[in-house]
């Protein structure tokens, strides 16, 4: 198993299991998330795992499906899928956006492929959205937050 594919699934094993901040030692200082449908300016590595814990909060039976795809040097591909119930506060205060109150909505993502890039210190550089199904911004719009 090389380190691309350890780093995948340390990550998504923490994201499976509610624990997003245990995922922090295998992203890079300098990490970003790159997704080019998302209107909101790429997050760093802290951000990005408190929007994870924000989500979970505010969807607390959130179930993350993730199925790694490639491994190739020091990039690998992952799928992931979601569903989950607006059963929380989602608090988007940290973006501006104030706090939407429990909808009761069943929010679900279609397929999204994410490649996650390793620097040099063997850290996760940068995870970019390939092929997008919805993401967080669909689920965030699934539940009426608008993005203008």
């Amino acid at each position: 198993m090389g380190r691309a594919l350890e780093a995948a699934q340390a990550i998504t094993n923490a994201l499976a299991a509610h624990d997003p901040f245990s995922a922090r030692e295998w992203l890079a200082d300098d990490f970003t998330f790159i997704d080019p449908s998302s209107p909101l300016p790429p997050p760093g590595p802290d951000e990005w795992l408190g929007l994870q814990a924000v989500l979970m909060q505010a969807f607390p039976d959130l179930d993350y499906a993730f199925e790694i795809l490639e491994e190739k040097g020091n990039q690998v591909w992952v799928s992931a899928t979601f569903t989950g119930t607006h059963n929380g506060n989602l608090d988007l205060s940290a973006m501006d956006m104030g706090v939407i109150p429990p909808t009761g909505k069943q929010v679900s993502g279609g397929r999204n492929v994410t490649v996650g890039t390793l620097g040099a210190d063997g850290r996760v550089q940068s995870i970019e959205v390939v092929e997008s199904g919805g993401g967080v911004i669909g689920m965030l719009q699934q539940v009426g937050v608008n993005f203008g």
